[in-house]
């Protein structure tokens, strides 16, 4: 498949999901509190929109149209207002977590994109620095199961979690300075 044939697919599929942004976000949050009361878990369905940043990432590279831009930085941002929303009504209701931590990306597949979409606009999107301590917040949370969870059975995972540590580090000044203090310590 050549290279723009894909990226026109994913745009489609971006536009598809901004037209109904709001609602599938309002959702997301509504199902993530269903899944906390009922059954003491998080299950954030808004993780998909750190998967989406790329694509709208991408396409502001090749249009320069700052709609993109600022989808982009509507995505990445929103990842970590679901997790703090749910967060929050966890602590409120005084809801016991069964899946011991709030995951803000899935914690395979999903780091990566959402790490590169940030990394590709971070010098031009003119992020403060709240947005970026959100967006880092993100980062060291969905780092953590990557880090504590050993590899599994034939399902060897282990270029995933290079991919998505080595993206983490690129991410943040601090997140390199801890790795190399860990490595020389």
């Amino acid at each position: 498949m050549k290279r723009q044939i894909y990226l026109d697919h994913a745009y489609e599929i971006a536009d598809l999901i901004w037209q109904d942004y709001d609602a599938l976000r309002h959702r997301a949050i509504e199902e993530g509190k269903a899944a906390l009361r009922d059954r003491g878990r998080l299950q954030n369905t808004f993780q998909f929109v750190g998967t989406v940043a790329p694509a709208e990432a991408r396409r502001y590279q090749q249009t320069e149209n700052v709609r993109y831009l600022d989808r982009t930085k509507r995505y990445l941002l929103d990842v970590y207002d679901v997790y703090h929303t749910l967060k929050t009504y966890q602590e409120a209701q005084n809801i016991t977590i069964q899946n011991a931590d709030f995951p803000t990306l899935g914690w395979m597949f999903e780091p990566e994109p959402y790490i590169s979409a940030y990394n590709e606009i971070k010098e031009i999107a003119d992020f403060t620095d709240e947005e970026t301590a959100h967006i880092e917040s993100v980062v060291d949370l969905a780092m953590r199961p990557i880090e504590m969870m050993p590899e599994y059975g034939p399902m060897n995972r282990s270029m995933l979690r290079a991919l998505n540590l080595a993206a983490a580090g690129s991410s943040s000044a601090q997140r390199r300075a801890n790795a190399l203090g860990a490595r020389t310590a």
